[in-house]
């Protein structure tokens, strides 16, 4: 979130967002990619 821009369009991309815990989304047409911390 630190480095997202504060104005209108930051907000607008923190909306748009979605951070999950696992491999479980429901965002099928998608291919999001895992990050080890």
């Amino acid at each position: 979130k630190g480095m997202v821009p504060d104005k209108t369009i930051g907000r607008k991309a923190l909306t748009r967002l979605h951070v999950y815990a696992g491999a479980d989304y429901k965002q099928v047409a998608q291919k999001p990619e895992v990050y080890e911390f």
